[in-house]
């Protein structure tokens, strides 16, 4: 594929060689065969890739910001600022931006590596995983800024992997705000434990907290309140009340009070637990969907 202004980003490394030594100049037919895999071959694809994304095609950033003023200088009533994703094309008479394009094809190799984080999700396709595995050496790289949406956050995975090309060994943990953040690899999950239902066991949904088989959202009850709805299940009732049972609705009219008499027996089982030091977990664990394992983590 012809890189787009073929000539002129040549111009620009031959140049920039003419002042290097020999043995540390770049090689402009594999970055010129980069950037088309990339997606500079295509005008549009071309002006929508950032310097960063030039740069990986193995120029220094100064060269890499030449390039991207090459390429958006052609237009005088063009926005060179203009968002990532948002430059349409027409490929075969179907429009589009150009990544929704590539990925809709299923190129997605032709995305710089900015790009392909931002359409990554963990339990999406599998060729924009095995893609990430790819480029990352099979290491772990990713940071969740949210672990229970499985939402990635895409600056600090982009210069993870970008140090990870430079041969940089990061480990399995950075920073993120003074607090300790495990990095995961391209299709693995983060272990996740959510709050449950004291009453029925289920996990409790969204920041309400809803339990789906008592109708009640649980995010407004305290932690003492909950054991004390647990040990009344686990001790006095010994079964879960259905949603149409008396029980279940005494159970929910009593939330809001733990010194209410309804707890007095609940209470005393409470105590004994306690007392011994035996716990109530009333977290569990969220059983995601399988899938193909990546490489071994260590």
């Amino acid at each position: 594929m012809a890189l787009f202004r073929d000539k002129e980003v040549r111009k620009l490394l031959a140049e920039f060689n003419g002042s290097l030594e020999e043995g540390s100049k770049v090689d402009s037919d594999k970055v010129c065969a980069a950037l088309a895999k990339a997606g500079g071959g295509l005008p549009a694809g071309a002006k929508e890739m950032s310097f960063e994304d030039i740069a990986g095609a193995g120029v220094p950033t100064a060269i890499a910001r030449a390039i991207s003023k090459v390429w958006r200088g052609g237009d005088s009533n063009e926005k060179p600022t203009a968002k990532p994703g948002t430059a349409e094309v027409n490929i075969g008479g179907v429009e589009g931006t150009f990544e929704a394009l590539a990925f809709a094809m299923g190129n997605v190799g032709a995305f710089g590596d900015k790009p392909l984080l931002r359409v990554y999700e963990p339990l999406g396709r599998d060729d924009v995983t095995g893609e990430l595995n790819k480029r990352s050496g099979g290491k772990p790289f990713i940071v969740f800024a949210d672990k229970q949406t499985l939402a990635v956050d895409v600056d600090r995975s982009y210069g993870n992997l970008q140090l990870l090309k430079q041969g940089v060994e990061i480990g399995v943990n950075t920073v993120v705000d003074s607090k300790l953040t495990e990095l995961f690899k391209a299709g693995e999950l983060p272990d996740l434990a959510l709050a449950i239902c004291p009453v029925h066991g289920c996990h409790l949904i969204g920041q309400d907290q809803f339990c789906q088989k008592c109708n009640y959202a649980w995010a407004e009850v305290s932690t003492e309140v909950r054991e004390l709805a647990w040990c009344h299940i686990q001790f006095v009732l010994a079964e879960e009340p259905g949603p149409q049972d008396a029980r279940l609705k005494q159970i929910h009219a009593a939330l809001g009070d733990e010194k209410d008499q309804y707890w007095s027996q609940a209470t005393l089982e409470l105590e004994k637990l306690k007392a011994t030091g035996q716990p109530i977990v009333l977290v569990k664990p969220v059983k995601r969907p399988g899938r193909s394992a990546p490489p071994s983590r260590r």
